[in-house]
């Protein structure tokens, strides 16, 4: 056997490494969905070399060809499977990550938050009575439960007094002051719901990633939920949208198309593919839908990652709006269809919109509860595929058409933006700032001919 067969054995692992392990074709056929994390690609890398440093002190002996090949194949899979989640960790002695001897823990059993101290907390929605893929997932009973692995929590200081609370510019509930804003990129194929987190978010957008499947971005000012996820890839208009909240953005990765938009637009870069601190991943769901972060954590990265640029932390930004009153008479709802498989629908419910995919309700995996919103703005705009992987490129500068349902209220408008820099404006038919709603806001970006019914 000669060296290059070893380097033709490793290459799928050296080329997706290379490639920057984003959602492409390779890490597709390599892992079956999504990328892995940097761990294991790291540890193959070394193993790797290694490898063929041995090769080349044996080349003399050729029965020794094979056994060299052979255990290669057989580590670096074991490795990079590993360092991906996809095996579980050896546990150690006392460790309660594993069922005891004749103890059966149930595959659907839901993440738990993460308290101060790191310990496992009981939450309900466990997925083992899900029915279905779409939504109308019912949970599990409370503490029925527990994350089979402990997360990570990073050093962040405690909550303010109440007292000292503040109201938030950007829902006009109360909030921590020392809170700053964050930004999460969130998962929202079928096998990725319920997810956890978007109900504790200030402000929600859903944007199309590829193939007709969307992806979140949720903003936490106000809020700061212990669990949030699946996180998944950053996309450049995730990026110029956390951009213009001044957010730091927490993702797993991304191609190098994605990555570059992030350091062009200078965001304090939470990247779990470079730097895994802070997040953890959920061995009872499927790679790559178990990658979890809580909103401090990644204020505590963002904030770490500042001092050593010797900057500050942005402040926040001024919202796009301002705040009025419900109406006295709200409109039943608004359907948004992304395409023929996908539609989104808002229906009224006690003092809230209540959201649905496809007709069932969209739950969040930590309570069980139905996700609301106070005001849902439609944002149109151009979009088109024009990357190799599929990707799009949606046009988020410039002007165009919106529709709103703002605390009961349906109307038209439009939004424009100057640079990627700058905030987007959200202005009513007549040019004005338009007034939401205390509460959820949700931002739904959709193609320029989506179809979009007020009810």
């Amino acid at each position: 056997m000669k060296d290059d067969e070893i380097k033709k054995t490793l290459s799928p692992v050296i080329q997706a490494f290379e490639s920057g392990v984003g959602d492409n074709l390779i890490s597709l056929v390599l892992f079956g969905s999504g990328h892995p994390c940097s761990v294991g690609l790291r540890r193959a890398m070394i193993l790797q070399n290694y490898l063929l440093g041995v090769r080349a002190g044996l080349r003399s002996q050729r029965a020794g060809g094979g056994l060299i090949q052979f255990v290669a194949v057989l580590l670096v899979a074991a490795l990079v499977l590993q360092g991906c989640g996809m095996l579980p960790p050896k546990a150690p002695a006392g460790s309660d990550t594993q069922p005891s001897k004749g103890e059966s823990r149930s595959p659907g059993s839901t993440p738990a938050a993460p308290s101060q101290d790191g310990a496992q907390l009981p939450v309900a929605g466990g997925e083992g009575s899900q029915q279905g893929t779409q939504g109308g997932q019912q949970p599990s009973p409370p503490g029925a439960s527990v994350r089979p692995t402990v997360p990570t929590v990073l050093d962040w200081p405690s909550p303010s007094p109440k007292e000292k609370w503040l109201t938030c510019a950007v829902t006009g509930r109360s909030h921590d002051p020392i809170n700053t804003v964050v930004a999460v990129i969130v998962e929202n194929s079928s096998k990725a719901r319920p997810q956890s987190g978007l109900a504790d978010a200030d402000v929600v957008y859903e944007v199309l990633a590829e193939g007709g499947i969307t992806r979140f971005l949720a903003l936490y000012h106000c809020g700061s939920p212990r669990v949030v996820g699946p996180v998944r890839s950053v996309r450049p208009y995730f990026a110029v949208i956390a951009r213009e909240w001044r957010a730091a953005i927490a993702h797993c990765g991304g191609d190098s198309k994605d990555i570059d938009a992030v350091r062009s637009l200078n965001l304090v870069d939470v990247d779990e593919l470079h730097d895994g601190r802070g997040f953890w991943r959920d061995r009872t769901r499927g790679m790559p839908h178990n990658l979890y972060v809580s909103a401090n954590n990644v204020r505590s990265r963002a904030a770490e990652s500042a001092k050593a640029a010797s900057a500050t932390t942005p402040a926040a930004p001024t919202p796009p709006w301002g705040f009025k009153d419900w109406e006295k008479s709200p409109a039943r709802g608004l359907d948004i269809n992304y395409g023929k498989s996908y539609t989104v629908s808002y229906r009224l419910a006690s003092g809230c919109y209540e959201r649905l995919i496809n007709g069932s309700p969209h739950r969040d995996r930590e309570s069980g509860k139905t996700l609301t919103a106070a005001n849902v703005i439609v944002q149109f705009a151009k979009s088109r595929v024009v990357y190799a992987d599929l990707g799009l490129a949606i046009d988020l500068t410039g002007k165009g058409r919106a529709v709103y349902l703002l605390g009961g209220k349906v109307s038209e408008g439009y939004w424009e933006k100057e640079d990627d820099q700058s905030p987007t404006r959200f202005l009513t038919a007549d040019g004005k700032r338009i007034d939401v709603a205390k509460g959820v806001t949700w931002v739904q970006v959709v193609p320029e001919d989506a179809v979009v019914t007020p009810k």
